[in-house]
């Protein structure tokens, strides 16, 4: 045997442990380490613990409680509408793994000048309109 597939077989043996945790426990461990304001930062929980492997995954994204809350800071100069688009289906997917829980959103966006004010009209028409299917849950 040479030394490569010893090595791999130590890892091996080494994750097996981990394949055997209980789906509950991984989704236990999965709300203690989700901050108190979660966001779409990907390497913060629950975004993050999603990428670890395939049982996490399934453990995080059964789990709707993980995805009743978002915290967003919105840029309001985002570049154009594809950016804009792809951030709504980021928000969208995010409240669909929350099952039938209440949703929470906080905004925050920057304030003072004229320009931001008009920004925040068109961010309100751009952004919100399409996240409407959720108005009754927030």
């Amino acid at each position: 045997m040479s030394p490569a597939w010893a090595r791999i077989q130590v890892c091996e043996i080494t994750l097996s442990v981990f394949r055997r945790v209980p789906v509950e426990i991984l989704q236990e461990i999965s709300i203690y380490a989700t901050p108190s304001q979660p966001s779409l930062v990907t390497d913060q929980a629950p975004v993050s613990l999603a990428h670890v492997c395939r049982i996490w995954r399934k453990a995080v994204l059964g789990l709707p409680v993980l995805w009743k809350e978002l915290y967003l800071e919105i840029d309001l100069h985002i570049p154009n509408d594809w950016a804009m688009h792809k951030y709504q289906c980021m928000v969208r997917n995010w409240y669909r793994r929350a099952g039938s829980h209440q949703l929470s959103l906080h905004l925050y966006t920057p304030s003072g000048t004229p320009e931001i004010q008009a920004s925040r009209k068109s961010f309100t028409k751009f952004f919100l309109n399409p996240l409407r299917p959720f108005f009754l849950r927030i």
